[in-house]
């Protein structure tokens, strides 16, 4: 008799482990989502190219838009300095975010009074854990987000994207919902909420 309670108790541990693990996962991504989407919003229509004085508004600015949406912050600090190449670095438990300059692409020329596009990339801190999904908010494309198995984007050193990698530069099949990054990893367009 006590096997077989011990053998149910098992079955049923091994049931509501992977659900219970993939809840935590799903509430973390969508988390970091909102963070990457609110940061951009952020930003806004700007008309001239952002300062180290403009960030501080931006920063104060997504503050306001989190507690308008209800976005879980307490736990956000601000990396200082910024990560190299970003205007704004960012980290929470477990993911990092950056907003930077997206780079234009090689084959085009910015005139001299064009204002460079901005991106936020929110990526995991660690390899473990449950923050696996890569979130990237452009203001001059669709948002997307990516699984990373490619690249395995984690941490604040080597594991960091670099900007514009998710940017998709060859338009031959625009209909559809997922490209080829500059990184190789296969990004997926999304309007709403984390994947889950």
């Amino acid at each position: 008799m006590w096997y077989l309670a011990l053998g149910l108790l098992l079955l049923v541990a091994s049931l509501w482990l992977p659900f219970a693990t993939a809840r935590r996962a799903m509430r973390v991504e969508a988390r970091a989502n909102d963070v990457a989407r609110a940061l951009m919003e952020a930003v806004g229509d700007t008309v001239d190219a952002l300062d180290a004085n403009d960030v501080d508004t931006v920063l104060a600015r997504f503050f306001g838009l989190a507690a308008r949406d209800g976005i879980y912050v307490e736990d956000l600090e601000r990396v200082d300095p910024a990560w190299p190449g970003t205007l704004l670095s960012l980290r929470n438990k477990h993911y990092l975010f950056q907003l930077a300059e997206s780079p234009p692409d090689p084959k085009e020329s910015p005139g001299a009074e064009t204002v460079p596009a901005y991106e936020v990339m929110a990526w995991p801190r660690r390899a473990l854990g449950p923050a696996n999904s890569v979130f990237f908010h452009p203001d001059n494309a669709v948002p997307a987000y990516t699984r990373n198995l490619a690249q395995g984007y984690a941490g604040a050193e080597d594991g960091r994207p670099r900007p514009g990698c998710a940017q998709r530069r060859q338009a031959l099949f625009e209909w559809t919902s997922s490209y080829r990054g500059d990184d190789d990893e296969r990004w997926i367009a999304h309007l709403t909420r984390a994947p889950g």
